[in-house]
């Protein structure tokens, strides 16, 4: 009851002072420092003068003559344009530097006057009561509001990691109403059972026990030089505590204004996977595209808009944006354009168009001139293809042909398409597409500059699944997780390749300046990941449990839906082991078999007879019989052919 009546006194005194304008409030900081100046004068006169033992005239005149001085000198020296409630070294400085200012006028008065109103003794003891009392009342304060909490929405923290970005973190956090920091992990065996600012540093061994025992409800990561092995450590060790864990936000987001130094974030995606973040190499990103002109196809997309922000920094002299989507190519204009505010030597231009439309390409590939292309545009979401054949196939297969040949035409050095690891022995019409356009690519590569001796040069770049793309399961498991559950998942035992946007941006950058026509460029991507597995993790640190039924008291459950059409249980990267190193450590060429270009492009034209006449059947046969190892689903889900059927 006692705490309940503080707290709401506390709440009161903060509202009343948070609701005081800013003239009001230095009102109020004013007469506060008068009554302690009022207060120190009176002690310190009851103390040695033998003739003031109470206050009569002469008290009154020597406080006039202190205040005379005191008031301008105090409000000059800008003492109360220092906030209350940040008091801290500096405002005691300030504080020093206005009372000695102060002392300074009055022993020349003193020095200079016939009368000697009062003795050196008493000035100095009133000199430092006042700033005694002065800082005393601004320190209560500054601990008034670091201390104030409110008890709806307290989130105690524990940092882990107490070097200079963990002590930034608890610094920021302290004048926050939603954080109460408690203290410290850290490994280093000298610092345990120190303090910092009043918090203690415990060893992360107790983690479990220090997490229960104080109600710590989040664990903030601030290690920025962490390795990813390291990082993994540290997760696995809190993953089975019931605690929510936030890494550090990046610093020079913080400086640049684009996120507040409390906006903590959830563990990032990068933290999922069980390798560290494939680093560039420099010389290979920038002298790709460096003062060229360069197209990106499907730019509004999660890799496309990846790539376009990866080649700002490589210095294009034009970087030309395609898509047919308006909404996603304003969104990735817009936010180059804001990125480019100091490179003004680069020029974005954004066109709203389809890769299919051979006239509308062929118009921007001469207007532009450009020397690269990194094909992107597809429609890639597995489910969405297969229940929409036809146009699939239309976008991803003769949508690549279309802009390759426009390439062909304008002499565009590099083709770079950007590829997948279902076109390796697909289960679905999606993979089949992409491995249709590798073999047209590779064969128009083979025929052009073996034959014809073309200046384009075409090569793919294949990589797996990319960690927070729209449609990969991260964005959805997150959506479930936040909605209570339950996860939905395939199959326990589904396994898949993943990489980060940026990653896989980099490396297709990095590609094309090793491309020198034909490649199949394969990225190591480490080993396949269990969907389970990174949903269990997901879970654990957010700080909830699985529910199931050894833990019926769990918080998300898990939900077995089956494979839907089209997928498989895990997914490769080469149709065989035929590959080879190249100079850089995490990109490996592969050796893929082809049908020559006369032969294939006999089968391309079937293929868009069947597609005009919207045949799904033999679509699918079709892709069968020209991608080798493409296994078809039994069940057809495509909207159309289901209509006419149920018909």
């Amino acid at each position: 009851m006692l705490f309940k009546q503080k707290f709401f006194f506390e709440k009161k005194l903060k509202q009343y002072f948070d609701q005081l304008n800013r003239r009001a409030k230095v009102v109020t900081a004013i007469l506060i420092d008068s009554f302690c100046f009022i207060f120190s004068v009176w002690l310190s006169l009851s103390l040695f003068s033998n003739e003031l033992h109470v206050i009569n005239y002469l008290f009154f005149h020597i406080l006039f003559i202190m205040c005379l001085v005191a008031i301008p000198v105090f409000w000059m020296s800008r003492l109360y344009s220092h906030i209350f409630r940040y008091f801290s070294l500096d405002g005691l400085y300030e504080l020093f530097k206005a009372v000695f200012i102060y002392s300074i006028i009055i022993l020349i008065i003193i020095l200079f006057s016939d009368k000697k109103l009062f003795t050196l003794s008493f000035f100095i003891m009133h000199s430092l009561l006042f700033i005694i009392m002065g800082s005393s009342v601004r320190i209560l304060f500054n601990n008034f509001y670091s201390n104030y909490t409110s008890i709806a929405n307290l989130r105690t923290v524990m940092v882990y990691g107490a070097g200079t970005a963990g002590r930034q973190i608890a610094a920021a956090l302290k004048f926050n109403n939603l954080f109460s920091v408690i203290g410290f992990f850290d490994d280093d065996s000298k610092l345990q059972g120190l303090r910092i600012a009043g918090w203690k540093i415990y060893n992360p061994k107790r983690i479990k026990k220090i997490v229960i025992d104080k109600g710590i409800t989040d664990i903030i990561i601030a290690i920025p030089s962490l390795s990813n092995l390291e990082r993994q450590i540290i997760l696995k060790s809190i993953e089975k505590i019931d605690v929510n864990v936030k890494t550090l936000p990046n610093l020079n987001k913080i400086i640049s204004g684009e996120m507040s130094v409390t906006d903590l974030l959830e563990i990032n995606i990068t933290d999922l996977l069980s390798r560290d973040m494939i680093d560039p190499i420099d010389n290979l990103l920038k002298m790709a595209v460096s003062s060229k002109v360069v197209v990106v196809t499907g730019a509004g997309g999660s890799i496309g808009s990846e790539v376009c922000r990866q080649l700002l920094n490589c210095n294009p002299r034009k970087l030309i944006l395609v898509d047919i989507s308006e909404a996603s190519l304003y969104k990735i204009d817009y936010e180059l354009k804001y990125l480019l505010e100091n490179k003004k030597n680069i020029q974005i231009i954004s066109i709203i168009g389809s890769v299919c439309d051979y006239d509308r390409m062929s118009d921007v590939f001469n207007s532009f001139k450009p020397d690269t292309i990194y094909h992107a545009a597809a429609y890639k979401h597995v489910t969405l293809v297969e229940s929409n054949c036809a146009e699939g196939v239309n976008n991803n297969i003769f949508g690549t042909i279309n802009i390759a040949n426009v390439a062909k035409e304008h002499n565009v050095k590099k083709f770079i398409f950007v590829s997948t690891d279902k076109a390796v022995r697909p289960t679905n019409i999606m993979g089949a597409t992409k491995r249709v356009s590798e073999m047209y690519l590779q064969a128009i590569n083979k025929k052009l500059n073996n034959i014809e001796r073309s200046n384009t040069k075409f090569s793919i770049v294949r990589f797996g699944n990319v960690l927070g793309s729209s449609g990969s399961v991260i964005p959805l498991f997150k959506k479930q997780i936040e909605l209570g559950g339950p996860i939905t998942l395939t199959h326990k035992d589904v396994e898949r390749y993943f990489m980060t946007i940026p990653e896989a941006a980099q490396l297709v950058i990095q590609s094309s300046n090793i491309a020198k026509g034909g490649e199949v460029f394969v990225l190591g991507m480490g080993n396949r990941i269990k969907i389970y597995d990174l949903a269990i993790k997901m879970i654990n640190l957010l700080g909830l449990r699985v529910k199931d039924k050894d833990n019926p008291n769990g918080d998300i459950s898990i939900e077995y839906i089956g494979l839907r059409p089209g997928e498989k249980m895990y997914e490769e990267l080469l149709i065989n082991n035929n590959s080879k190193p190249t100079i850089h450590p995490k990109i490996i060429e592969g050796k893929e078999d082809f049908m020559n270009f006369d032969m294939l492009e006999k089968e391309i034209k079937i293929l868009k007879n069947h597609i005009i006449n919207n045949d799904i059947t033999s679509i699918i046969n079709h892709l069968e019989h020209i991608v080798l190892g493409y296994n078809a689903s039994k069940n057809i889900v495509d909207i159309s052919f289901v209509a006419k059927k149920n018909k």
